[in-house]
This record gives C-alpha cells, structure tokens and sequence, in this order.
C-alpha cells in the first residue's frame, strides 16, 4: 500500500503540526523543530510487509527521538536513513555520521538519536527504509556495529541501494509484488551490511546471488546505449562467467540477450512518443539505444509491438497521449 501526504493540503498555520503528526503516524513519535516561517513538506510512504519505506521532502529541520518519546512507542526496528539532497548530522549510540546526497546510515528507534539539517540548505529530501530485526540474516548485535557510521555515495554497492530504495519508495507497485520487492530488498540490505562487517561469505547462497543479480541489472540499465554491452561485457564486468550471469537470469526465465534487448526496445518506444525528441529520426533513436543495424532493429520492433517504428509514433501523435 502506498500513501502521499503533503502540507499543501492544509492551512498554512497549521502545516507543521501536520507534518509532525504524518511522521509520527507513518514511523513512530518524534520532536521536530525549525526556525523557518514558513514550511511544506511531503511524504511518500509505501508498506511492503517486511520492509517499509518513507520518502521526504520538507524544509529543514531538527529532529529527536527521545526517552519520553520512546517510552511512548517503540517499534524496535532498524531504519536505514539515506540522504538524497542537501546535508544533515544523524547521532546516535556516541556515533555521529555527515550525510551528503546518496549517503546512508543506520539508526535504531529503540536509542535516542538527533537528526540535524544544514541550516543554510533550501530544502531537504531523505528516506527512511524500517525493518525488524529478524528481517536480515544478520544478528542484531552484529548490525549495532554499524549504527551511526557513514555509508558514502560513492561506493557502488551504496550506489545501488539507494536507487532501489528511491524507485521502491516513489514506486506505484502492483500488490503481487509486494512481496518480491521485499525480498529484493532484503537480499540488498543483507549483502550491503554484511560487506560491511565482513561476514558475506557466510550469507546463504541465494540471497548473494539475488544481491548480485540485481547489481548486474542496474550496471546494464545504465549502459542500454552501449552496442558493446553484451553477456559477456557484462560478466567480465562483474567478475564472473558467461554461464553464471546467465543461470542467474534463467531464474526470471529469460536470458541476458532477451533482458537488455527487451529494455532497449521499451527506452525506443517511450522516446517515440517523447514531444521533446519529435525532431530525432527513428533511426537515430534506435542508435541512441545500441541498435546499430536499422532493418535489424525495424524487425525487432515490429515483432514485439505488432506495427513498425513510425506507425507507432504516427498513432500515438494523433491519439495525443503519452503512452511512455
């Protein structure tokens, strides 16, 4: 299930209060101040079961989770902080981590902590991913040894995590998958925190290989335009060989040509009907996305979608709609 709430629908008198109560509704009760005049805010909370997600946009603020506060109510759940604008302080457990955009942490609601925005930011956008404890393969104590330590931007791994997180958060998800994603996710979680303590190889042998499907997934989906992405581009890529990159794809029941050839055709389509590339010949499109042979790429279009290029554009012009 997924929720938008925003301060827009309110009084403005009354924005901030709103906003402290979406928070303590969504995740659990917190003290929230600022010192702007005026604030908006907005959430995007969306429930997976196992693992939940709130993506934030608002005007900076200071945040604390406090004894009263939970003593009130304690979920007891690990939350996975990553920062996606501007800059802010998390501190708990003695620790305290300066979070940049695309830097992650973890905090537990079972400790006070403090949340502190950089005053001279605009505006603040974060995400929160909640899980309990026994959702991750790892012991809690283990997990502890991470609580208010930095997980930076740039590495790859964290990369990876956090645009997961971003598209499962602002995502508008079929209910059968709910429990997939969540799956997804965990196996992430799992593989990104037991690198960092350094325990990976004990992880059970599906949860690595779902971690790194994923991983290989996002490294394609970067390189879609690439003509010299191929299997074996990509397994070397990552270090393993052509035959395992394709077991792991045969557990979706397709194979890695399939994959990336499916997803250049769906970027084709969605530029055809884009207004702002009504200029860009078919051809130069399909080049924009690794197809490289013209008459290759017409077959492949029209075989997948039941008409050619053109017609496909031609119709979607004068239907007026997007279909993207």
């Amino acid at each position: 299930m997924t929720v938008v709430l925003s301060t827009a629908d309110v009084p403005p008198r009354e924005t901030f209060d709103y906003w402290q109560d979406m928070l303590d509704r969504q995740a659990m009760p917190i003290s929230v101040q600022t010192d702007r005049v005026r604030f908006s805010a907005r959430i995007h909370a969306a429930d997976f079961g196992v693992v939940r997600t709130l993506l934030t946009e608002n005007t900076p603020v200071e945040v604390k989770r406090t004894p009263a506060l939970i003593r009130r109510s304690d979920p007891e759940s690990f939350y996975l902080i990553f920062n996606r604008r501007g800059r802010v302080v998390m501190s708990q457990e003695r620790r305290s981590a300066m979070l940049g955009p695309g830097d992650l942490t973890l905090l537990h609601s079972s400790r006070t902590s403090t949340s502190t925005a950089d005053p001279s930011d605009a505006y603040q956008q974060g995400g929160v991913v909640m899980f309990d404890a026994g959702a991750v393969p790892i012991p809690p104590a283990r997990l502890d040894q991470l609580i208010g330590v930095r997980l930076p931007a740039d590495d790859g791994l964290v990369s990876l995590v956090v645009g997961h997180l971003c598209s499962l958060g602002s995502g508008n998800f079929h209910p059968d998958d709910t429990a997939r994603l969540a799956a997804v996710t965990v196996d992430l979680l799992t593989v990104l925190f037991s690198r960092q303590l350094a325990c990976i190889e004990t992880l059970p042998a599906p949860t690595r290989e779902n971690a790194l499907l994923a991983q290989i997934r996002s490294f394609a989906l970067a390189r879609l335009g690439d003509p010299a992405l191929t299997p074996a581009a990509l397994a070397a890529a990552h270090h393993i060989s052509v035959r395992t990159l394709h077991r792991l794809f045969r557990s979706d029941n397709t194979t890695v040509a399939a994959w990336i050839r499916q997803h250049r055709l769906d970027a084709c389509r969605r530029a055809l009907v884009n207004p702002a590339l009504a200029d860009r010949s078919v051809q130069s499109i399909a080049a924009r996305w690794g197809f490289t042979n013209a008459a290759h790429f017409s077959r492949l279009f029209k075989a997948t979608y039941g008409q050619t290029a053109a017609e496909y554009r031609q119709r979607a012009g004068e239907a007026g709609t997007d279909r993207q």
